[in-house]
């Protein structure tokens, strides 16, 4: 019994500390495979080796830190400057050492003619694109430069105990509003837009979709200072912004799926 407690304690905790990681990037990966079309999921399959998008949402972040991948580490995250634009220019001027924008970008260009590479280079670049699209839209995953370079590394306390701003957004807000939902209970809560609503939030490109999501992220700073202490009060005000990020990740990233693969 007391073995029992003790795997049901380390399950939680681990759950706790990867809540989004995993929870997040699953519920993008299934909305997005609801809205793949027949043809784009049967391609998708014969690489993934028939196993859901889903099974890869976190791959990125399971593996960018091993031998071979570690170039991807500085993938998660894009910059862009004082008016919100991404571009080659202010990606050198900050320094970055790598961009989601341009990874995702090289992912479509190479996918575009997926049917000439092998396939292991297909399902490698599947894998970078169910990942990256939800990282895009993560609001702690946006460098503003040169104002704020630190993607919300800054401490602040949760119930009390010691944490950073990062962690709030890419870890800990949607588990403290939803505790113990999966992906397919998030699919199910937040899948419910119109084909016209989809259609308006999908219009445009990756690098639009991240100047957006950049813009409108960046009031989540002028809602906390460093040090504060946040509560459930804080969550209830802020996860529905989250969730709607979430959802707008899922839609994008069928769209761009079904572009390479229904053919």
């Amino acid at each position: 019994m007391k073995r029992f407690i003790l795997i049901l304690f380390l399950l939680l905790a681990a759950r706790e500390i990867r809540a989004f990681g995993l929870a997040g990037h699953a519920a993008i990966a299934c909305i997005a495979e609801h809205h793949l079309t027949p043809r784009a999921r049967t391609n998708i399959m014969r690489y993934t080796d028939h196993r859901s998008i889903v099974y890869y949402a976190s791959w990125m972040d399971e593996w960018r830190r091993s031998k071979g991948y570690e170039f991807t580490t500085h993938w998660h995250a894009g910059t862009v400057d004082a008016e919100f634009r991404s571009t080659p220019a202010v990606r050198e001027a900050s320094g970055a050492k790598g961009d989601c924008v341009v990874a995702v970008e090289q992912s479509i260009a190479l996918l575009s003619e997926y049917d000439r590479l092998d396939d292991s280079t297909v399902l490698v670049h599947i894998k970078y694109l169910v990942h990256l699209l939800g990282d895009m839209h993560c609001p702690t995953h946006v460098y503003y430069y040169p104002d704020n370079m630190t993607l919300g590394k800054f401490p602040v306390k949760l119930h009390g105990v010691e944490t950073n701003y990062h962690k709030i957004w890419d870890g800990q807000l949607l588990d403290s509003r939803h505790k113990f939902w999966g992906f397919q209970d998030y699919r199910h809560a937040l899948d419910n837009y119109t084909d016209e609503e989809i259609a308006r939030m999908t219009e445009g490109t990756p690098v639009e979709w991240f100047e957006e999501s950049a813009r409108r992220c960046r009031e989540i700073y002028d809602w906390v200072q460093p040090g504060d202490e946040l509560g459930q009060e804080f969550y209830n005000a802020h996860a529905p912004f989250a969730e709607y990020q979430l959802v707008l990740s899922g839609y994008r990233l069928a769209k761009v799926l079904n572009a390479l693969f229904d053919r």
